[in-house]
């Protein structure tokens, strides 16, 4: 939300083309990033025996389902992988529309070096 509401002050001119776009992708793609770190945190957790054993003996097993760890562990990479394949399409999608208008900026983002980098760690995900 910040960051919707830090485009809302002005960085985005109410004339510039894409208008709409320019103020609902980064926002998006800010959170899924967080998202996704956030998952990848979790994820360990999901594995450490010890860490499940010890707290289901606590009073927080009658909140959390730690007889499920596994199932929420492979919940948490398949959410995390859907969540990385999809920023990446609106991230090429945004930045091919942009670039389609003639912004020069995102032409030369679509062939960085995060943009490769980001490309061959996807690549590597799916095989």
């Amino acid at each position: 939300m910040i960051r919707y509401e830090q485009q809302e002050e002005g960085t985005v001119s109410d004339d510039a083309s894409r208008y709409t776009a320019k103020r609902i992708v980064p926002p998006f793609l800010f959170g899924s990033k967080h998202a996704i770190l956030f998952q990848m945190a979790l994820i360990p957790l999901t594995m450490s025996r010890y860490t499940i054993a010890s707290l289901s003996t606590s009073k927080l097993n009658y909140y959390l389902p730690l007889n499920k760890s596994q199932r929420i562990h492979i919940y948490l990479g398949y959410t995390m992988i859907a969540l990385s394949f999809l920023a990446l399409f609106v991230f090429f999608a945004y930045l091919g529309l942009l670039c389609n208008d003639g912004e020069d900026d995102a032409c030369a983002a679509l062939t960085s070096e995060i943009m490769i980098t980001g490309i061959i760690i996807c690549g590597l995900t799916v095989s």
